[in-house]
């Protein structure tokens, strides 16, 4: 009897058991299938709530697990190209100390791989945002690149599709570190040996490198992606880390890797290589071989033609900072004459301008650079200084062609942030603080820029002037005044304070008389009898007499409407 009752008991636990475990397991698919579908409609915020619910550990663990189809949550974040979702899966693994490598099932453009790292996936999906961010994870970490590399080579995809993810992961190496560099030499020598012929009587594989565009190829300098095994341990040879420069040898070969591999027609992977084409340029800047730096910038601004999304970050870091760089280079060049200047041409300056001034109001639209607010109107007016420089030396037709561009910009109305809505005009008459860019000044309003024409409080470029900080009156501020008092500036025209240039004059010849100094121009100025018929318009609009647009003449209408 005993013994019956004991195999009893036992049979009734063991079925307890199972069903508690039967239920446990329930309760893991449905929370399995929850936070599935959460990762699926990428709603960060309902992962969230599940995790409060469920806590970290047990989500955590879900994380680093695979379900009936053999897919991670990981894969399926990269598959649907969710940023967001595999951000915070990432930050969750890593924090909870689980592999985030788990391989699985992966399917892209309809084809199904198995066996297949997240890694692998990002690769073959060419998410590069997602690849570095396996990167960042990696760094440092030599047995966490093997096992990314023997991640690839053990999953699924062709022998082809291996050594081309190969050949991108030891580029994205290369972009995200100069430390990084061996790892990216490891990565592209087995790519080299994966090409060979196997023993087995697989082929080799030679690698097949198209013919480069010549902007691309000038950009390059003109070098060759290495072809094989050999070349490729001639150039870990001639290595030269440069005192802390990023070995540009390597990311030479980067950059010809993914412009071979990448496809040009995809937004995302043609910002990602002109992305990395920004940071090699400012390498070359660093160097001060501004030449290079002009003819990469030049490839970047035709590459740039034809982006018909413009995200502010991408604009800011990319566009506008080429711009920059380009302005910048040619400035140093302007500056060396004498020296080799070979990419310091009126075709490369007058690209640059065209590009800028055509885009300039969905520049101006994005760019938030901090300190740097009004980054767009400095790199538009420096464009304007370098050609204006260099006007002397043009051929007749390239004038015409810098005059005609400048021409319809002035047309197009375009308003300086930096001058309180001002014109080019007014941003020429604050560029500096004593010394006035008077060929500038000269060659706008000789292109019909109207000298009274006000900013959004009113004021003139005379007003602009006027309000310069300078420390004393020099012949250069002279100049300026009598340019565009001699063009029709009128200085007696009050700005929406009721302040007139004169004004501003006399305060600033009041304020040097203080300290001393004197200049018989200024005083002169200040002293200066004004003709009668702007007396008789200032005196009709501060006491706002009524006037008859019949009967006073056109000419004194006219000076009456701008006081």
């Amino acid at each position: 009897m005993g013994l019956d009752f004991n195999r009893t008991f036992i049979k009734f636990v063991r079925n307890l058991l199972k069903t508690e475990m039967d239920k446990a397991k329930d309760d893991w698919q449905i929370f399995q299938c929850v936070l599935l579908e959460a990762l699926k409609s990428e709603s960060v915020s309902q992962m969230e709530k599940i995790i409060a619910k469920h806590g970290q550990i047990p989500t955590a663990l879900l994380i680093a697990s695979l379900d009936d189809c053999g897919i991670s949550f990981m894969l399926t974040a990269i598959r649907n190209e969710s940023y967001e979702t595999f951000y915070f899966l990432l930050e969750m693994a890593c924090h909870a100390g689980v592999d985030v490598h788990l391989h699985g099932t992966f399917e892209w453009d309809g084809i199904k791989y198995s066996n297949v790292s997240p890694l692998c996936a990002a690769i073959i999906s060419r998410q590069s945002i997602i690849v570095d961010q396996f990167i960042i994870i990696e760094q440092g970490k030599l047995n966490k690149v093997r096992a990314g590399m023997q991640g690839i080579k053990s999953s699924s995809i062709s022998r082809e599709e291996k050594i081309e993810a190969l050949e991108l992961m030891g580029a994205a190496y290369v972009f995200y570190s100069k430390d990084s560099s061996t790892y990216a030499i490891s990565i592209w020598e087995e790519t080299a040996r994966l090409r060979l012929s196997t023993s087995d009587g697989e082929p080799a594989i030679p690698k097949k490198i198209s013919p480069h565009s010549h902007l691309f190829a000038k950009a390059m300098g003109f070098t060759l992606e290495f072809a094989t095994l050999e070349e490729l341990r001639q150039l870990k040879a001639r290595l030269d880390f440069d005192n802390g420069h990023l070995e540009v040898n390597l990311f030479t070969q980067a950059l010809l890797i993914s412009q071979r591999i990448l496809d040009q027609s995809d937004y995302e992977q043609r910002k990602y290589i002109l992305t990395e084409l920004c940071e090699y340029a400012d390498e070359f800047y660093d160097a001060g071989q501004y030449n290079r730096v002009i003819s990469i910038g030049m490839f970047m601004l035709d590459r740039f033609q034809g982006l018909e999304e413009w995200e502010a970050e991408f604009v800011n870091s990319v566009i506008i900072k080429t711009i920059e760089i380009l302005n910048r280079s040619f400035f140093w060049l302007l500056e060396l004459a004498g020296s080799d200047r070979e990419e310091f041409t009126f075709a490369n300056i007058m690209t640059t301008m065209e590009y800028t001034f055509e885009h300039n109001e969905q520049l101006q639209s994005v760019s938030h650079r901090g300190d740097d607010e009004y980054v767009v109107d400095w790199v538009i007016f420096e464009q304007v200084d370098i050609l204006t420089e260099i006007l002397p030396t043009l051929s007749g037709q390239e004038s015409h062609r810098f005059k005609q561009c400048l021409y319809d910009f002035i047309r197009a109305d375009y308003r300086f942030n930096i001058v309180g809505q001002g014109n080019l005009l007014h941003y020429a008459c604050c560029s500096c603080e004593e010394l006035f860019p008077i060929n500038i000044m000269k060659l706008l309003l000789e292109l019909g820029v109207n000298p009274n024409a006000t900013s959004s409080n009113g004021m003139t470029a005379l007003h602009v002037l006027a309000s310069s900080r300078f420390a004393r009156w020099s012949t250069n501020i002279t100049d300026a005044v009598e340019l565009l008092l001699n063009s029709g500036s009128h200085i007696d025209q009050p700005d929406h304070k009721g302040t007139t240039a004169l004004d501003l004059f006399k305060l600033k010849e009041r304020e040097l008389a203080v300290k001393g100094i004197s200049n018989v121009y200024l005083r002169n100025l200040v002293n200066r009898v004004r003709p009668l018929k702007r007396l008789a318009a200032q005196v009709v609009s501060q006491h706002k007499i009524p006037v008859d647009n019949q009967i006073l003449p056109s000419s004194l209408l006219a000076i009456v409407n701008v006081h």
